[in-house]
């Protein structure tokens, strides 16, 4: 009897530390498991942080070369447009000359025709004033009539002159103006363009960087990043 319970106690010792190592050996196992299961979730999320990185900077790429096209064709924009600011401010002083010239005769015979109007009457007050003779006084009172009809003429001929002048110089310093502003605000709309593509830049900068970085932890993990496609 007592034999007998000492082997059934041996064999339930040995069965127990059997199963007791079983059990470890499968607990080692599973957490084994677990950890390459998280390994590869982590490798997994590397993976698409890659790839939605990889088309980040594609895009952003696109857009920094359209936006510098962009400004390039602005540049041109601008070199246009002061150029023609420069020839509208050239003709503009020349318009203004001519205005001045214009005005300087129009005075003149404006001075002149009153000059003439007073002679005119002048005339007229000798011949009613005389109590001879007055065949020399009507022939000089004929030609100063005559002349102060030309000077009246030529007062509104260089008025009108001066008038389209000064509309035409009126007009050239609107276009002037025009342009002038088409110039400041196209070099605005340059540089704004031209800062955002720098900004831009920076951002594709910095995320090369960290897929540089990630890429060297893909390559660790056995992954071939040449074979993964931009998200």
């Amino acid at each position: 009897m007592g034999k007998s319970v000492e082997i059934t106690f041996a064999i339930g010792a040995a069965l127990s530390g059997g199963f007791t190592g079983a059990f470890g050996k499968a607990g080692q196992a599973l957490g084994e498991l677990q950890k390459q299961a998280a390994d590869l979730q982590k490798v997994s999320g590397q993976v698409e942080s890659y790839q939605k990185m990889q088309g980040a900077i594609a895009s952003n790429e696109s857009a920094v070369a359209s936006m510098r096209q962009q400004a390039q064709s602005l540049d041109a924009q601008i070199t246009a447009s002061k150029a023609n600011t420069g020839e509208l401010s050239t003709q503009y002083r020349a318009a203004q000359q001519e205005v001045e010239r214009l005005n300087a005769a129009h005075v003149r015979n404006n001075d002149a025709y009153k000059a003439a109007q007073l002679n005119v009457q002048s005339l007229s007050n000798q011949i009613k004033a005389s109590t001879g003779p007055t065949d020399e006084l009507q022939l000089k009172y004929a030609k100063a009539q005559e002349e102060s009809r030309r000077l009246g003429a030529a007062v509104k001929q260089s008025g009108a002159e001066l008038q389209q002048a000064q509309a035409k110089a009126k007009g050239l310093k609107s276009e002037m103006q025009a342009s002038s502003s088409q110039t400041k605000s196209l070099t605005r709309e340059a540089k704004n363009l031209k800062s955002e593509a720098d900004r831009l830049q920076g951002s594709i900068d910095h995320d090369r960087e960290v897929l540089s970085k990630l890429q060297t932890e893909l390559k660790g993990a056995g992954v071939d990043t040449n074979d993964l496609a931009s998200a």
